[in-house]
């Protein structure tokens, strides 16, 4: 039974609940109920100034992944993130109230500074509760894996450690020949309603039959490439050949390609007029404290393996490459001091909206690597080459959810999540690595 939904639905209505209450108990404290007996209309007032925080509050919690099930074990990693998450949206109240909407005709300093205070209590307690809740009834979906992998120990390790996601392991099996035989007896014996099994063993007519002789008894069976993805939103490129790219990876709409080009576009010329104070002033430290161009172009690969060229402010010394093309590295003494700084503030990328402009990139899609490197990493990495059947991209789902990386590693594992990219494409998961990719701008969690 998946309870992933139930659990994720009842955490995010307690939190709009207790926004509320939180609201209610905090002018009950500032004002001893004095204004809540006798004037409703200011009980109204700030009902709809908060209502307008509301939104943007619940949004910086799902950019913290607060509405993610691996955060809600109750440990001190959740109340980090909660923590961070709570900061940001402070900061946000503050800008609506202060800045962009300074129209409700009330001034909330101290009642604003109560609220946070009782919300953060209220509702981390609601968390504290709920996840061990989970934790304890998170045992409902037991789960007996079939298969051997190191992905499916890493699975498996996950799950023990992380209970409240609502799986916990109840067996494995290698899914030898002969291994299955008893499998009716022992899904009986450990009371196991799931079954997670991979796809090069159950394709066997013989652990076929085996395996779905346990549909009547309710089990649901997964193949293991989806429930990876299910846990970590990305693909186990070892566990997948090619006819998974067939039967998961299918061509955009042209309604989709069409409106995702052109408001590209008109976003690009947006942040072109918007950023160019900044690219102005970028351009004139980069120009007076190193020698060498202030913009450097370097040869990508693109949509279909077409190289085109990428634009940044340069950021490493103008002899940076004498020895040949190499791989970034953090604190790569290579990197100028103004360029230490454009590095953090991703200041150095904005000339790439250049890029975007003439439709060689889009604002999300995989990083464009260069072609020496994509040439040694086709014959390492398997698959590597369908990151290139969309455009590259300014930011994307590797870049949100892996490390900085410089190696050939590095490079097979962020594929992992361009696969799952590639697959679930769509304008509501762009829009999210997008935020995200905002999110880590203030803060780097990594």
């Amino acid at each position: 039974m998946n309870i992933s939904r139930t659990k994720i639905t009842a955490i995010l209505l307690g939190d709009i609940a207790l926004f509320y209450i939180a609201l209610f108990l905090s002018l009950l404290i500032r004002y001893q109920g004095e204004y809540i007996s006798a004037a409703y209309s200011f009980l109204y007032a700030h009902v709809v100034a908060f209502s307008f925080v509301l939104i943007p509050w619940i949004l910086g919690f799902y950019l913290f992944e607060l509405y993610r099930e691996k955060n809600f074990k109750p440990d001190s990693q959740t109340l980090a993130v909660f923590a961070r998450a709570l900061g940001v949206n402070v900061a946000l109240a503050i800008a609506i109230f202060y800045f962009f909407f300074p129209i409700f005709g009330i001034s909330p300093k101290t009642n604003l500074l109560i609220f946070v205070v009782v919300f953060a209590l209220t509702d981390y307690a609601f968390r504290l509760v709920m996840g061990n809740i989970f934790v304890r009834r998170g045992m409902r979906n037991n789960v007996l894996f079939v298969g051997e992998s190191p992905e499916m120990s890493t699975t498996m390790e996950y799950i023990k450690q992380n209970p409240q996601i609502g799986y916990s392991v109840a067996l494995h099996l290698d899914g030898t020949d002969g291994g299955l035989d008893d499998l009716e007896d022992i899904v009986a014996e450990r009371n196991i309603n799931t079954l997670v099994i991979q796809s090069s063993i159950i394709k066997k007519s013989s652990t076929a039959k085996i395996v779905y002789r346990l549909l009547p008894m309710g089990v649901r069976i997964t193949d293991f490439v989806d429930f990876y993805e299910q846990i970590f939103k990305q693909i186990p490129l070892k566990e997948i050949e090619e006819n998974w790219f067939i039967e998961n990876i299918k061509p955009m709409g042209p309604l989709y390609l069409f409106m995702r080009n052109i408001l590209e576009r008109i976003e690009a010329v947006l942040f072109l007029l918007i950023l160019s104070p900044i690219m102005v002033l970028a351009a004139f430290a980069v120009k007076v404290t190193s020698r060498g161009p202030i913009i450097y172009k370097q040869e990508r690969v693109g949509k279909n393996e077409e190289p085109f060229y990428i634009y940044k402010f340069r950021s490493m010394r103008a002899d940076a490459e004498k020895h040949g093309a190499q791989w970034a590295t953090p604190g790569d003494a290579r990197v100028t001091k103004v360029g230490k700084f454009l590095r953090a503030t991703h200041i150095d990328e904005f000339p790439q909206l250049w890029n975007v402009l003439r439709g060689e990139i889009s604002f999300v899609g995989p990083r464009p690597e260069r072609p020496e490197f994509v040439a040694d990493l086709k014959k390492k990495i398997p698959y590597y080459e369908v990151r290139h059947l969309v455009k590259p991209g300014i930011t994307g789902w590797a870049q949100i959810g892996y490390r900085y990386g410089s190696t050939v590693e590095d490079a097979y594992r962020k594929l992992e999540f361009d696969i799952y990219y590639l697959k679930n494409m769509s304008f509501a998961l762009d829009v999210l690595i997008l935020l995200k990719t905002v999110k880590t701008l203030f803060v780097n969690e990594k």
